[in-house]
């Protein structure tokens, strides 16, 4: 089966540029260009990239003034941001840095260490974002503050409808104020999940703390106070999650409580 490829986004004013990275990075990438900022949003949201490569050098918007951005938009500041330029001074690497830029690859520079840089930030970004918690657990301590802030606000949106079997993927996006298919490629990008199974977590995750404050509340009883509308289909998730059946996960907590009383 032929691997997926890495989609890069390309944004430059300068159509020589362009035409060169295009035929350059095509051999090993699918590759989508821009020639001014507000084209490089538009497709930020609309391809899902899994890297933008942009060039300082742009009128209107620059390629820092982007940059700062895509960082503060919640919907895509997890995308990873290289950027291209001939200036060399300290103090524009240190702009750059402070826009949120990834990487800084100053002109003329080699192909080899352009793709070493791709394929390292896409790589450190899929383990970053793929090695996913357990829903017991915090989330990484690796992720930027941004997207734990759009986790937590995810999270609070699931929270607040935890009991209701109805809540589905349209009212999900609906309360995070963004569409179906840009939710789930951000959910996707940050945890690897879809937001169906984003959801079903979140509900497990409150079933356990359920069952480690009541010990006697029925199977059943914590399925329905958590969304579930099929016990049998809670039992099968729950285990999916924590790799235990209800009611052993419950009969041991009943026992680790006794343990403790002893």
């Amino acid at each position: 089966m032929e691997a997926i490829r890495a989609k890069i986004l390309v944004v430059d004013d300068t159509k020589t540029n362009i035409e060169v990275l295009e035929g350059i990075l095509s051999a090993h990438y699918d590759v989508i260009v821009a020639m001014n900022g507000k084209k490089a949003l538009f497709l930020a949201e609309k391809v899902h990239p899994d890297l933008i490569l942009l060039d300082v050098m742009m009128p209107e918007m620059d390629g820092y003034e982007l940059t700062d951005h895509i960082k503060h938009n919640e919907i895509y500041s997890h995308l990873p941001i290289i950027l291209l330029t001939a200036r060399t001074t300290e103090d524009d690497q240190h702009k750059a840095l402070l826009t949120g830029a990834d990487g800084y690859i100053t002109k003329p520079f080699k192909i080899r260490d352009l793709q070493l840089r791709i394929d390292n930030l896409i790589a450190n970004r899929q383990r970053i974002y793929t090695e996913t918690p357990a829903p017991s657990e915090e989330p990484a301590d690796t992720m930027n503050a941004d997207d734990r802030e759009f986790l937590d606000r995810a999270a609070q949106c699931v929270y607040k409808h935890i009991s209701d079997s109805d809540y589905d993927r349209e009212a999900f996006a609906r309360d995070m104020g963004t569409s179906v298919s840009t939710l789930y490629n951000k959910l996707r990008e940050l945890t690897g999940k879809s937001m169906a199974n984003f959801i079903r977590d979140i509900r497990i995750q409150e079933a356990c703390k359920i069952a480690q404050n009541e010990h006697n509340t029925r199977v059943s009883d914590i399925a329905y106070r958590v969304g579930f509308r099929d016990a049998k289909y809670f039992a099968t998730a729950f285990k999916r999650i924590t790799g235990k059946q209800p009611k052993e996960y419950f009969a041991e907590l009943r026992e680790e409580r006794l343990e403790v009383k002893g």
